[in-house]
């Protein structure tokens, strides 16, 4: 009878150890876990930081990701950034150290888990390393919503630009119609001067463009629109430096012959612009405008219109 309770004793021993090692074992895997989505989601913070940084042409990215990396700390600590890569990203092969072009970031960051203490040496160590990395790539700009009812020619553009120096410049929209840019309406039934600010004579729009995407169709028409030259130059005034994101649309640029800006083309991407000079008066009425290297922040996609965004990609 002893010897049974005994065997009894034993086997409740052993129970209630095996119950507090898999109830351990629970805890620590799941603290393991929550570790590894906050180590994942700083090493996203610190390759979106870096790949801005790139795309900024900041002289050194990897402080930028550095810096984000102690706002998202893991058990109250900064995690590690063990590595900051720069390459070149594709859909087809992925990120590739180096380039050029530097068009990506790969950031490797790690922290500590710590397991349950009491099970040191039985089940493992006290503490875990978790490692993870992310990718961060610039890619051209497939979706934003427009600032100035404007769209440009798609054959204005080299399609092998990739840098500053490449981008077109005196692009314009003038009474002679051999345009390279046109008014255009982002609605149907809606008028190019709906989406101009309504602030002052010249001015009386108001309507708010919504975001278009790559494969959209916009409305342009060709010819000065006088009044709405008056509202540019208006805005020209108040800010010569202000930048605009417009559509660029799949237009050949037109001449004297063929005017190209009419119709219903399809948005092939987005870029930049900051007007130049607005004629308003005389025979030869115009704006022209510049296209300058820009960051939108809608979704990717599209062509290689200098105007860019961030996202992770791995």
């Amino acid at each position: 009878m002893g010897n049974q309770r005994g065997i009894a004793l034993s086997y409740v021993v052993i129970f209630i150890f095996v119950l507090f090692a898999t109830a351990g074992l629970a805890v620590n895997l799941g603290n393991l876990a929550w570790t590894a989505t906050e180590v994942q989601n700083a090493a996203d913070a610190g390759a979106v930081a870096g790949a801005r940084a790139l795309l900024e042409k900041v002289a050194d990215p990897s402080t930028h990701a550095t810096a984000v990396l102690s706002g998202n700390q893991v058990h109250g600590a900064t995690p590690i950034m063990e590595s900051f890569e720069l390459g070149t990203y594709t859909t087809a092969i992925g990120f590739v150290v180096g380039g050029p072009p530097q068009d990506a970031v790969k950031v490797t960051v790690s922290a500590t888990a710590t397991n349950i203490i009491w099970l040191d040496g039985i089940f493992g160590s006290a503490t875990s390393p978790v490692t993870k990395n992310a990718v961060a790539a610039i890619l051209n700009l497939g979706e934003d919503t427009p600032t100035l009812p404007l769209s440009l020619c798609n054959g204005a553009f080299d399609p092998n630009c990739t840098g500053a120096g490449c981008l077109p410049v005196n692009l314009t929209l003038s009474s002679d119609k051999a345009d390279n840019a046109g008014w255009t309406s982002f609605l149907p039934n809606t008028s190019p001067k709906d989406f101009l600010p309504d602030s002052g004579a010249h001015c009386r729009g108001g309507t708010e463009a919504a975001p278009i995407a790559v494969g959209d169709a916009v409305y342009v028409t060709n010819g000065v629109a006088a009044d709405m030259l008056k509202c540019v130059a208006t805005m020209f005034d108040s800010n010569p430096t202000q930048q605009y994101v417009v559509p660029v649309v799949d237009l050949a640029c037109g001449n004297l012959a063929d005017p190209k800006f009419v119709g219903s083309p399809i948005v092939l991407g987005f870029a930049t612009i900051t007007v130049t000079s607005v004629v308003t008066t005389g025979n030869d009425k115009s704006i022209t405008v510049d296209v300058v290297p820009g960051r939108g922040s809608g979704a990717p996609g599209g062509g290689t219109f200098g105007t860019r965004t961030v996202r992770l990609v791995g």
